[in-house]
C-alpha cells in the first residue's frame, strides 16, 4: 500500500496483527515483519474461531505434566502449553502458505479442524522426546568436568541452548522438530565418546566449530539489521547435520554434507 504523507511517498506493507484476544489490521513497514505479523494474526484468528477446540487442547494436550516437568529449568508450564498450541495451529492450518482472503481462510478452517487433536497428539510426542533426552543431556554435562573435556561440553551446551529453549516447539520448523531427537541422539553419543576417548573430540569440534561461528556472527548481523534470510536458516540446520557426521556418522544424515556443501551453501548467505 502506497501512501503519500507531506509529500512524502511511503509504502506500507498490511497485516493482521495479534493482540492477544483479539486481532487488528495494520500497515507495517517491513515485508518482512509484515509477513511474520500476519502469520501470528491469522494463527490467533484462527484460535479465536475455534474457543471450543482451543480451550480443550490447552487444558488437555497429551502428557502434559510429563512435558511440564521434563520443562521446568527451560520455561513456565504456561509457556510450553502456549508454545505447543500455536505449533499445533501452524501445521494443521498454516504449513504450506498463511491465507489472505477471507475464502481461503473459511476453507482451511472448515477442511482442517478435525486433524486438531491427531495433531497435537503427535506433537506432543516428539516434543516429549526431545525434552526426555534433553533433561539426560543436561543431566550428564553438569557438575564438575576434567579440562580434557572443558572445550567439547561448553560448545555441547551452546548446541542444546540453541535446540531448545523457550519457545522452540513453535519456533522451529516443523520437518526440523522432527529431527531434534536425532540431533541429541548425536550429541548423546558424542559424550560416549568423550568419556571413552576424549582425545578424539578435538579435531571434529574444531570442524564443526568454525562453520557455527560463521552462522552465529551472521546471524548477530541479520538481527540488529532486521533482515530475514532463508539460506542463512538452512545454513544453521545443514551446520547441524554436519555435527552428525563428525560425531555420529552411525545415525546418518538428512542431506549430503561436507565442507565443500557448507562452502557452497554460505556463499548463498545474504
Amino acid at each position: 500500500v502506497t501512501l503519500e504523507q507531506n509529500g512524502v511517498t511511503l509504502r506500507g506493507y498490511p497485516a493482521l496483527v495479534d493482540e492477544g484476544e483479539t486481532v487488528a489490521l495494520r500497515l507495517l513497514d517491513a515485508p518482512e515483519a509484515a509477513e511474520h505479523a500476519h502469520r501470528a494474526g491469522v494463527r490467533r484468528l484462527l484460535m479465536l474461531s475455534l474457543p471450543d477446540q482451543t480451550r480443550h487442547l490447552r487444558r488437555a494436550l497429551p502428557g502434559i505434566d510429563r512435558l511440564c516437568l521434563l520443562y521446568h529449568r527451560i520455561g513456565t508450564c504456561d509457556a510450553l502449553r502456549a508454545d505447543i498450541l500455536q505449533a499445533v495451529f501452524d501445521r494443521v492450518f498454516l504449513d504450506d502458505s498463511v491465507p489472505r482472503t477471507r475464502a481461503d481462510f473459511e476453507t482451511r478452517l472448515r477442511e482442517h479442524r478435525s486433524e486438531l487433536v491427531p495433531a497435537a497428539e503427535a506433537l506432543t510426542a516428539t516434543v516429549g522426546t526431545v525434552l526426555e533426552r534433553h533433561h539426560a543431556i543436561r543431566k550428564r554435562t553438569g557438575g564438575s568436568v576434567s579440562l580434557a573435556m572443558v572445550n567439547a561440553l561448553s560448545d555441547i551446551r551452546e548446541q542444546l541452548d540453541g535446540l531448545v529453549y523457550p519457545g522452540f516447539v513453535s519456533a522451529t520448523p516443523a520437518d526440523r522438530l522432527e529431527d531434534l531427537p536425532r540431533y541429541l541422539a548425536g550429541i548423546e553419543r558424542r559424550l560416549d565418546r568423550l568419556e571413552r576417548e576424549p582425545g578424539r573430540d578435538a579435531e571434529p569440534h574444531r570442524a564443526v566449530r568454525r562453520w557455527w561461528e560463521r552462522y552465529l556472527e551472521r546471524r548477530a548481523q541479520h538481527e540488529r539489521k532486521g533482515v530475514n534470510d532463508p539460506a542463512l536458516a538452512h545454513f544453521r540446520w545443514l551446520v547441524e547435520e554436519y555435527r552428525i557426521s563428525q560425531f555420529a556418522q552411525d545415525l546418518g544424515t538428512r542431506e549430503r554434507v561436507s565442507e565443500r556443501r557448507l562452502a557452497e551453501a554460505w556463499d548463498e548467505v545474504r
